[in-house]
């Protein structure tokens, strides 16, 4: 195969998995914000399960959660059965991951939930399907084709997953941040003073370290190391802040 064809694939690829996107997105409604409130009205965790290439999926997800605020972790389906259930409680939310919406691995640990009247989210390709039939709330992420040619391997269908995961994680944390007022904020200050002895003043800084969203990560990791802590709020020009950066993400990146 020439190099030009070669390219030509790739982009086909992209331009699959693009489409597949705009579709789902077009199909977001009611049941993406049941699913937002549900967890942000929750006082437990997320719990986020899948098999296959939907669990490896919903590690990400699990892992997008918690870097955005939202407690969460994986759960495998099979091992919730063998004794790993006993990190759910009541108060958690649980995701689950199926293409099909017809994994039968799913099942078990569906009605061991149920029993334990714990909320379910599917992220699912089929409305129709037995799992989401079980679920408070469908995330639909069908998908026409799947970017392999043999329309076979998960492809599109995981990227719809993984992206309807990142909108869910990004659309808690802006929720739960638009719902904090001023009177909240008095509060949390007036308990952790009480919790510390202290008063906040004393322990927060009137002048944060930040870094620039141009800089390079080794100047973000050694300006951390350099002050003594964990984390930074990355600003653009202007001041406005558009993220955090975390000393452990940039050195498992490999960073120094």
């Amino acid at each position: 195969m020439k190099p030009e064809e070669l390219v030509e694939r790739g982009r086909r690829v992209l331009r699959i998995e693009r489409s597949a996107l705009e579709e789902v997105e077009k199909r977001l409604g009611a049941d993406f914000a049941k699913a937002v409130e549900l967890i942000a009205g929750s006082s437990g965790r997320v719990i986020v399960t899948g098999v296959g290439k939907s669990g490896i999926i919903a590690r990400k997800i699990a892992a997008t959660l918690t870097s955005t605020g939202t407690p969460a972790m994986f759960l495998h389906p099979v091992e919730g059965l063998h004794g790993d259930l006993g990190i759910v409680g009541p108060a958690d939310v649980v995701v689950l991951l199926s293409k099909s919406g017809e994994t039968v691995e799913l099942f078990p640990l569906v009605e061991q939930l149920k029993r334990l009247g714990v909320h379910l989210v599917a992220i699912a390709g089929d409305r129709d399907s037995q799992l989401a039939r079980q679920a408070d709330a469908v995330l639909d992420t069908w998908v026409s084709e799947e970017a392999c040619p043999h329309d076979l391997a998960p492809t599109s269908s995981t990227t719809a997953a993984l992206a309807m995961g990142d909108a869910l994680a990004v659309a808690l944390l802006e929720h739960v941040l638009g719902v904090i007022t001023a009177g909240d904020l008095t509060r949390l200050m007036e308990r952790t003073e009480d919790f510390l002895g202290v008063g906040v003043s004393t322990i927060m800084s009137t002048t944060p370290k930040t870094i620039a969203a141009d800089a390079l990560a080794s100047e973000a990791v050694f300006k951390m190391e350099q002050h003594g802590i964990m984390a930074m709020p990355v600003l653009e020009d202007g001041g406005q802040l558009v993220g955090m950066v975390h000393l452990h993400d940039l050195l498992r990146a490999g960073v120094k």
